[in-house]
């Protein structure tokens, strides 16, 4: 699936310096009286961003692992787009304008970040990888990685390869390495409140880059023996063999 935070491909985006393969790519704007659209770009050590037609190099003081497998994770929460890499650098930010900087907060440096109930969601970190943690409400820069976190361990599967919304009310979490599942987190109402289920056994991604959405907001995505959909309560299978189209 096509999506501009799920690109990868040999980009020539600096004039003066060897193309690298661009493992992240976002569009994404800013709110507000005078709002900002932009696209950010992960490529080799370097990030950039193009407002007006002109790649700029806003790697700043960040420290970005150079590898073609480093795909980038981002969500944006109270106007600032947070980004994750599979390298498990510290997570890292973009407000539109400047350079981009270390998220603050000493949130854990996972692989992928998604935004719900007003806060950001932080998954696969290598010290804990079936914990999920998340920041305070509209704030991804206050985090108690003491408090605030759920525990993954529910299913098949020994670490999260892609997370998805599901409506505003449900994160679903594939899970793979020993079996696959998906997990479902709910809120429960109180304040720190989130329960944590088996969504459904037996069907999982192989990457989170494989993950897009349908009209309606409906979670669709490559898994290892077809293409899946979550429609509501239920997992559609959209065929077999989709890479040839047989059924």
């Amino acid at each position: 699936f096509d999506d501009t935070d799920r690109a990868s491909g040999d980009v020539a985006i600096t004039e003066s310096s060897t193309a690298k393969t661009v493992v992240g790519l976002k569009s994404w704007q800013t709110q507000g009286a005078s709002p900002t659209e932009s696209f950010i770009a992960q490529a080799g050590t370097k990030l950039y961003r193009d407002s007006s037609g002109t790649w700029s190099d806003i790697t700043g003081a960040l420290t970005l692992t150079d590898a073609n497998t480093n795909l980038m994770s981002c969500a944006v929460l109270n106007n600032i787009l947070c980004c994750a890499n599979r390298s498990r650098n510290a997570l890292f930010k973009d407000t539109g304008s400047g350079n981009g900087a270390v998220l603050a907060g000493s949130p854990i440096a996972g692989r992928y970040l998604i935004s719900f109930d007003r806060r950001l969601w932080d998954f696969g970190g290598s010290a804990n990888p079936l914990l999920g943690y998340f920041s305070n409400r509209d704030d991804p820069e206050i985090w108690d990685a003491t408090n605030q976190f759920v525990n993954l361990d529910k299913g098949s599967g020994v670490e999260v390869t892609g997370v998805a919304l599901l409506g505003q009310d449900i994160i679903l979490v594939f899970k793979g390495g020993a079996g696959e599942s998906i997990l479902a987190i709910e809120r429960t109402g109180t304040a720190l409140g989130y329960q944590v289920y088996v969504f459904a056994e037996g069907i999982g991604c192989p990457s989170h880059q494989t993950i897009s959405y349908l009209p309606g907001g409906h979670p669709i995505w490559v898994g290892f023996d077809d293409v899946y959909a979550a429609l509501g309560t239920r997992i559609e299978s959209m065929g077999k063999h989709p890479k040839t189209g047989k059924p």
